[in-house]
């Protein structure tokens, strides 16, 4: 197979080398860029001239592929030259008209690049940008951010704003690698055109505006992933609830309904957020519901004792904030039993809490033990309330 670059690769890895200009005079040196310049303005045309001739779908992807990543790593070559040359004992006029030459012929070959966007079936999405052009979008993240966090600091939780920056914080950071793909520059500036668009025409509930849109995006990120689920949960109400359980539905509804945009994703390797979020939610709707049918059969049961067919005691907190009280009590000794979850079946079959009914011992566990903020600035404020009253009774 005939590769167009090979003629363009000998000119930058065996003539073009900063020690070998410098032993030319400047007729030689001009014409030297000059047939360099020649050969990168045919590129494309030679590229185009040879793939046609290739009969297979799989040779014309490896032509691709191959032309790709050998001008990537010519540009990366000619970057490197155009660096090296300011530690050379030369004038400072001739470090940079040597330099400047060196630069237009990478930003040459790099623009020859454009040539692929006629083939995108053939292209590999993961194959890296040359350098220079890593570093100029690492400027362009930096200010990405800026404007991200002008826009949608006053709008969102802190936790949302820092998983809508991460990837491009990685950028900046060049973090894992130094490393960034087309497909990752191609995504991270639509999720930037997007989350821009919406900022500017969202009124309420941004939170959830910005969450919708990412799961549209395919933004799948573990943290995404997690903070969506959460997200979507009614806080505000106690689980086990009918009212909970016609949110998680109406949830369910609205991320299935969602028309997620072709060919967009953060990672390409992992699966679909918008699937992820859907299974979780289905997940948590069927436990509810056997949840709930168990109840209705427990309770039509007339065998059982009248003190199990219903809680005993209406408490005026939530079930999270009930949660943290009991976490309270336990860690500093004024509840003990042998096992913690015998606490947890107790206080479920025993309590009804504010307004919202049962709740299932399983989730007194999970609030026990991932204690929400809210819940505990309510149960603080039940705290203070019992202080005030121990005050009106001195000693």
């Amino acid at each position: 197979m005939h590769d167009p670059l090979r003629p363009i690769h000998d000119l930058v890895f065996h003539h073009l080398q900063p020690s070998q200009l410098l032993l030319l005079n400047s007729s030689a040196l001009a014409l030297l860029w000059q047939q360099s310049q020649c050969r990168v303005s045919e590129l494309m045309g030679v590229f185009v001239q040879c793939l046609c001739t290739l009969p297979a779908r799989k040779e014309k992807r490896a032509m691709v592929e191959s032309f790709h990543a050998t001008a990537v790593l010519l540009c990366n070559q000619l970057h490197e030259y155009a660096n090296t040359v300011e530690n050379l004992p030369l004038q400072e006029q001739d470090k940079q008209e040597l330099g400047t030459a060196y630069r237009a012929l990478r930003d040459q070959l790099c623009n020859s690049l454009n040539v692929l966007e006629r083939f995108p079936a053939l292209v590999n999405k993961d194959q890296f940008l040359p350098i220079h052009a890593i570093e100029a979008a690492r400027y362009w993240a930096l200010d990405a951010m800026q404007q991200i966090n002008k826009k949608w600091i006053r709008k969102i939780e802190p936790e949302l704003l820092r998983i809508l920056n991460e990837p491009l914080q990685d950028l900046v950071n060049g973090e894992p690698e130094p490393n960034l793909s087309i497909h990752t520059l191609h995504y991270l500036t639509k999720l930037v055109q997007h989350t821009g668009r919406l900022a500017m025409t969202v009124t309420k509930d941004a939170g959830t505006a910005l969450v919708f849109l990412l799961i549209r995006l395919n933004h799948n990120s573990d943290a995404f992933l997690h903070y969506a689920c959460r997200h979507l949960q009614p806080h505000e109400l106690d689980e086990g609830t009918p009212a909970y359980l016609l949110h998680c539905r109406r949830s369910l509804l609205q991320v299935q309904q969602l028309q997620p945009m072709p060919g967009l994703a953060l990672y390409p390797s992992l699966p679909c957020c918008q699937s992820g979020i859907s299974r979780y939610l289905r997940e948590e709707i069927g436990l509810l519901e056997n949840y709930t049918q168990q109840s209705l059969t427990h309770t039509s049961d007339s065998t059982v004792a009248p003190s199990a067919r219903g809680p005993l005691f209406k408490s005026c907190l939530t079930m999270s904030q009930l949660a943290v009280m009991l976490r309270w009590c336990s860690q500093t000794g004024i509840l003990h039993t042998e096992t913690i979850e015998d606490l947890f079946k107790a206080v479920a079959r025993s309590v009804k809490t504010a307004g919202k009914g049962s709740f299932k011992a399983s989730s007194l566990q999970t609030k026990y033990y991932e204690l929400d903020p809210a819940a505990i600035s309510g149960a603080k404020d039940v705290v203070i309330r019992l202080l005030n009253e121990a005050r009106k009774h001195p000693l």
